[in-house]
């Protein structure tokens, strides 16, 4: 690993990547923006690396980005601090190829794994198992109509079904996400 004056030394090719990212940019950039560039599925990896390894470092400074969604979490906006800036101009950006084959191959046993340990939590979660059939989607649909009507004549129409599940269903899934990063 290529370290400099400062002596960080990126733990991975993520970080690297990460840091190639913020060296190249001219402004604050966001996890979401960061996470576009470099073809990633989540800001996990980033807000990660982001937190636990570049701003103890002194790379970088951490606040928080405009919110996109009303019920979407605000991305990270990171900015290089002077010591990031002059970390950037001692090293070589063009020694942080990230289209080796070897680190393309690792990409993708890192996404497999993570598809994988998705799907084992996804059969926990709805209970079910290797020989068990889906219901169909119309069975699906009929019970979810079902139980949103139920819901909102219980709650006199306070409690909107399909946010509350879209909310809880996008927490499992960064909670998930977290705990394989």
């Amino acid at each position: 690993m290529q370290t400099n004056k400062i002596g960080h030394k990126p733990e991975d090719n993520i970080e690297r990547e990460i840091l190639s990212v913020l060296c190249e940019a001219d402004e604050p950039i966001t996890s979401s923006q960061i996470k576009d560039r470099l073809g990633l599925q989540s800001t996990n990896p980033i807000t990660y690396r982001a937190r636990e390894r570049l701003e103890p470092a002194g790379i970088v400074s951490i606040g928080e980005g405009e919110q996109t969604h009303p019920t979407a979490i605000a991305p990270l906006q990171i900015t290089l601090t002077q010591a990031g800036e002059e970390w950037c101009e001692s090293i070589d950006l063009n020694a942080f190829d990230a289209n080796t084959v070897h680190d393309r191959i690792e990409y993708l046993e890192r996404t497999v794994e993570r598809q994988e340990e998705i799907i084992k939590q996804l059969s926990l979660i709805t209970g079910l198992g290797g020989d068990q059939t889906l219901p169909s989607v119309h069975q699906i649909r009929a019970g979810y109509t079902g139980v949103d009507d139920a819901i909102n004549e219980a709650s006199n129409g306070d409690v909107e079904l399909i946010e509350f599940v879209s909310k809880w269903a996008s927490d499992e899934m960064r909670s998930i996400d977290e705990q394989l990063d």
